[in-house]
């Protein structure tokens, strides 16, 4: 069974009370299934937990405070890459190297996840693919990678930037693919 740390659902929540307000965050719970909501009062930043718990509170954002509107899982992974460059990969954007960057999220994608399994493939100048083998991907976390990937790349203060997910695991393949490009 896939597993996640608890920050990835506490993030999610974060960014629910920072948008929405108390509201919100109740109109997401109000979406779980009671053994998800019991689960999710329980969840420390620290602790492992099922993959699944994780989608539930995604899928519970867009039926809530979101009223269906999925572009919020746009708006979910631009917010998780600008606090990861405010705190855990702060180092990584000194650089202003987006490589650099997304290489070093590999690591971290394997500290976030149980199974983890991310690579950076070079394809050129100002282009690469991240490739996620584990955990399998949804059409949310994909969604919400996309979005956490091009606000990484641009927290670089480089321009032209796009990424494309041109591959789900969720769907066909054993792998998730984004191709990231960006102003070189």
């Amino acid at each position: 069974m896939s597993k996640v740390k608890g920050t990835k659902i506490t993030s999610k929540l974060d960014f629910v009370r920072e948008v929405y307000g108390d509201e919100g965050e109740a109109q997401v719970k109000e979406a779980l299934s009671e053994e998800d909501r019991v689960a999710v009062r329980r969840v420390l930043d620290v602790g492992w937990y099922p993959h699944g718990l994780y989608e539930s509170v995604i899928e519970a954002v867009v039926r809530g405070p979101a009223k269906g509107d999925a572009r919020v899982l746009d708006r979910l992974g631009t917010h998780s890459a600008e606090r990861m460059a405010e705190g855990a990969y702060k180092a990584y954007y000194r650089a202003k190297d987006p490589l650099k960057v997304l290489e070093g999220m590999a690591p971290l994608h394997g500290m976030l996840n149980d199974p983890g399994e991310m690579s950076v493939e070079v394809q050129g100048e100002g282009h690469l693919a991240i490739v996620v083998t584990a955990p399998k991907g949804t059409d949310a976390v994909c969604r919400i990678a996309r979005a956490y990937y091009q606000r990484s790349v641009e927290l670089c203060g480089v321009g032209g930037v796009s990424v494309r997910d041109v591959a789900c695991s969720g769907h066909t393949g054993d792998a998730c693919r984004f191709e990231v490009r960006w102003n070189a």
